[in-house]
């Protein structure tokens, strides 16, 4: 797992740590809710207060999603390769309610609660003979090695020993997705949309820093994280630790549902439609109705997490991703035109603007679009 580094734009503790929140997009309520109802769907007959004990955040980054595990869990272990992202982690979880609640996170009641320990996502740590009820992995799992079958069969087989029998393993990820998704101004700015929804694929040289391998891709395909090969088509071995039954995917706010009405973009594709139109209208009975309705992208009432923002914002959003920070720690002379919005990104975007007729700062909608995969380790020890 490649470490998240952050450039220099991301210089100081508590600013830095603001700056950087308010550039990513904040997980929706519908993912968290969703993910949280599904691993309090288990069929065991222990006591439920028992599986809200620990959760392993894998990949934290700056700690988003280990604020949101610890509204529900009694010790949140948060983990990542990069020491400038713990860094920036220990700073959040300190961050009064006022500020947290502006960058839509909940309020940290006991920041001891959170640890975050510097491990690679293949290599987490927990403390001697301790297991967790619920892994997570957030907007991180593409960063894994999973390029040979011995480090796909590691992996599987590292996160099942960190688990408890009948524990949940969530991999979930959200991305800004330019809106409205149709219409007329859907029609007008759908270029914007489709050029940040294949960024960086159209640039090779750019692309190569956010992972090249085939899976890699797939992954931010047809459905984010929709794609993933699952533990038990890899082995017996890892069927028998894995609960095949329990596979769940959710869209929340995707415009890959709406199809070719809402996107040309590449990896927007589809290319089982019958499959996917399956499993979006046969989602498990336990999901809630604002679930149902943002995995249809249907805002009727009111539970789609729609901001505003402008393209200039959307360039400071594509800084913010691990593949382009890297590209801008590898390329000095950008991280400075960056300071003035002349990198590579803000002048690629503002070459779409010009084309579509859209000025950098004009105002347009911002969906926090995303998935939410879950499954659970079965009872089986090892």
């Amino acid at each position: 797992m490649a470490p998240h580094e952050l450039g220099s734009a991301w210089s100081h503790d508590s600013y830095n740590a603001m700056q950087y929140l308010r550039a990513r997009t904040p997980y929706p309520p519908t993912m968290t809710d969703t993910a949280f109802d599904y691993h309090e769907q288990h069929p065991g007959t222990s006591n439920s207060n028992d599986r809200w004990q620990s959760a392993l955040e894998i990949g934290c980054g700056p700690g988003q999603m280990s604020i949101h595990l610890a509204t529900r869990f009694g010790k949140v272990y948060g983990q990542d390769p990069s020491p400038n992202m713990l860094k920036l982690a220990n700073t959040v979880k300190h961050m009064s309610a006022e500020e947290l609640a502006e960058v839509r996170l909940p309020p940290v009641k006991d920041p001891n609660r959170i640890e975050f320990l510097q491990a690679r996502g293949e290599a987490p740590v927990l403390p001697e003979e301790e297991k967790v009820d619920l892994i997570m992995m957030a907007a991180c799992i593409h960063w894994m090695d999973w390029e040979t079958r011995e480090s796909t069969l590691a992996n599987w087989t590292k996160w099942a020993s960190l688990l408890k029998p009948g524990g949940t393993l969530v991999v979930t990820g959200g991305r800004p997705v330019i809106g409205p998704y149709t219409g007329e101004k859907g029609d007008q700015i759908r270029p914007l949309r489709d050029w940040l929804l294949d960024f960086p694929l159209n640039y090779p040289d750019i692309d190569r820093y956010y992972g090249t391998s085939k899976m890699v891709k797939d992954l931010r395909s047809g459905g984010l994280y929709r794609k993933l090969p699952m533990p038990w088509e890899h082995s017996k071995e890892l069927e028998a630790l894995w609960d095949r039954h329990s596979y769940c995917w959710i869209p929340v706010d995707d415009c890959t549902v709406l199809g070719e009405q809402a996107t040309s973009s590449r990896l927007s594709k589809v290319d089982d439609p019958e499959r996917f139109a399956h499993m979006i209208s046969h989602l498990p009975d336990w999901i809630r109705p604002s679930v149902r309705r943002a995995a249809k992208c249907d805002d009727s009432e009111g539970d789609l997490v729609v901001s505003m923002t402008t393209p200039r914002k959307m360039a400071d959003w594509v800084r913010s991703t691990s593949g382009y920070l890297k590209f801008l720690q590898d390329k000095p002379e950008q991280r400075m035109l960056s300071l003035q919005d002349q990198d590579f990104a803000a002048v690629e975007l503002q070459k779409v603007c010009d084309k579509i007729g859209i000025e950098f700062d004009a105002p347009i909608e911002c969906h926090h679009s995303g998935a939410v995969l879950c499954i659970r380790r079965t009872d089986k020890e090892c």
